[in-house]
């Protein structure tokens, strides 16, 4: 007898498929194939372009810190990996953090500095 899920051979006698646990007799839809990325793109579901790597090696983590601690470079590519559609998303939220981080370290700055002269100007 084969379970009427997954078509594996059952024992006789068994209630439910050991391979997919469906209890015997039941008709339910059978599995899904798993997804495999690299199939798709051979037989040309998904060209290669569209492949996206969610690793980042610490080699690129290390190389994404030299870039952006270039003074003017740094800024224009911590812009373009936040908002590239076609950015690795670690990429993507590396860079977004980043920017957040600049954002609030140049708004207490500013603060700072603002508190700084207005503390001069009374007590001058």
């Amino acid at each position: 007898m084969n379970c009427l899920h997954c078509d594996s051979p059952m024992p006789d006698g068994a209630s439910f498929c050991p391979v997919c646990g469906t209890r015997a007799g039941e008709n339910s839809a059978p599995a899904l194939p798993k997804f495999d990325i690299d199939s798709a793109c051979s037989i040309g579901i998904i060209g290669a372009d569209d492949r996206i790597s969610f690793t980042l090696t610490p080699a690129a983590y290390l190389l994404m810190f030299i870039v952006l601690s270039i003074p003017i470079l740094g800024p224009i590519m911590a812009l373009i990996w936040a908002f590239s559609k076609r950015a690795n998303p670690n990429k993507k939220n590396f860079a977004k953090a980043v920017l957040a981080f600049w954002l609030i370290g140049t708004a207490l700055l500013l603060s700072i500095i603002f508190i700084t002269l207005l503390l001069a100007a009374l007590f001058i």
